[in-house]
């Protein structure tokens, strides 16, 4: 559905929106405790902060983290809109959209680097700049084994894992409003995940993370238009609503690192990230350069350079 705010926007195809800017995160993370604050690119429609915050109390089972982050499924849901009904030469239209969840977590976890078992527990809060308030609660559990173990290749270590979550709107739609962002009424995801470490001699070093398996979904009929500053618009348009929709498909997840330690302090190396998580595609490829502060050793098992593209980067190098 095309991004539209009025009643002429469905009529005329609205003027392609692009969104770029810079936004940046400080982390500060100790062996069983991280915080981190940030920014979404201050050149957004709708920018705010952003912050993270993980405790795993006493090196223990539990660990306790909180988010509060950008919803990145589509640029309305991450950076806004512009309604492009209201454009004129001396009025520009409103702007609605920069949906932000706030996470807290729980998650219970038993095992080693052979074997183990984990369960997490949490729920957002979702707001946006004129944006429909949602929530969701959500779970998953699932278990891993290590199968294969080579010091000349690396591990092949495989799982079973299952995803269900719920939020109480279906926000999926670009209509001012909505959040334009994937939000069923019911989700259920089991598969099979498997991960891969390997290195070559003792510079490259490289994993495979993947998973294969079966999604389900419900998303409830929702109006396009749930605030009620626009009813009256609603009204005109015989209150067109968002369709009940039903799905059980595959599933499928890859993601992928490289990384070549070229001297004592410097590591390059790229990544890529597809799958199907959600109702839609998603992929996507990168690369990267990191400089260490202190020498680094080259050896086959550490330093890898390998650190998380997202989220809070490990209290030592990996």
């Amino acid at each position: 559905m095309a991004p539209c705010g009025g009643a002429t926007a469905a009529l005329t195809p609205p003027a392609q929106q692009n969104a770029v800017g810079i936004g940046g995160e400080l982390q500060l993370a100790f062996p069983h405790f991280a915080i981190a604050g940030g920014y979404t690119p201050a050149n957004f429609l709708v920018a705010t902060f952003t912050g993270r915050m993980m405790w795993n109390p006493g090196n223990g089972p539990f660990t306790f983290s909180f988010t509060r982050d950008s919803v990145k499924d589509s640029q309305l849901s991450y950076a806004g809109l512009r309604d492009p009904a209201g454009n004129t030469l001396g009025t520009q239209g409103q702007i609605w959209g920069g949906v932000v969840y706030d996470q807290g977590q729980v998650q219970f976890a038993h095992g080693d680097a052979q074997s183990g078992y984990y369960f997490n527990a949490g729920g957002q809060y979702i707001t946006g700049y004129h944006v429909l308030n949602n929530n969701r609660i959500d779970g998953n559990g699932g278990a891993w084994w290590r199968v294969f173990t080579s010091p000349e290749y690396g591990t092949l270590s495989v799982g079973a894992n299952f995803f269900a979550m719920r939020y109480a709107n279906n926000q999926n739609a670009f209509t001012h409003g909505m959040g334009g962002y994937f939000s069923p009424q019911g989700y259920f995801l089991g598969n099979m995940p498997f991960t891969w470490s390997g290195h070559y001699i003792n510079r490259w070093h490289y994993n495979i993370m993947g998973a294969v398996g079966a999604q389900a979904f419900q998303e409830n009929s929702a109006p396009l238009w749930p605030l009620a500053v626009d009813k009256p618009l609603e009204t005109a348009q015989n209150n067109p609503m968002l369709p009940n929709v039903t799905t059980v498909s595959g599933n499928y997840d890859i993601r992928s690192q490289v990384a070549y330690q070229f001297s004592p302090h410097w590591f390059v190396g790229g990544y890529l990230a597809a799958n199907n998580t959600r109702d839609y595609t998603y992929t996507s490829v990168g690369f990267f350069v990191r400089f260490m502060f202190r020498e680094q050793p080259s050896t086959a098992t550490n330093p890898t350079g390998l650190f998380p593209w997202d989220g809070i980067r490990p209290f030592t190098v990996p």
